[in-house]
């Protein structure tokens, strides 16, 4: 989730420096035919577009943006 959201942070260029983009992913177990497949985990990823555009400008290395994105799983 993380690489994409850097390989495609240049993409995002409608956005403003001020907005937030939030990621969110459900993991299901493999689903069986007698039971109904619930999400066993979800993940969130979270950054500021102005870290992103930090980022694809050289301002921010990897490891600066990472330690300011927001993940959460669950």
């Amino acid at each position: 989730l993380i690489t994409t959201i850097l390989e495609d942070s240049s993409l995002l260029k409608s956005l403003q420096s001020g907005d937030t983009i939030t990621v969110s992913v459900e993991l299901v177990s493999r689903p069986q035919p007698w039971v109904r497949a619930k999400p066993a985990r979800t993940l969130i990823v979270r950054a500021k577009k102005e870290d992103l555009d930090g980022f694809a400008g050289g301002k921010l290395n990897k490891d600066e943006l990472l330690k300011r994105l927001h993940t959460k799983a669950y």
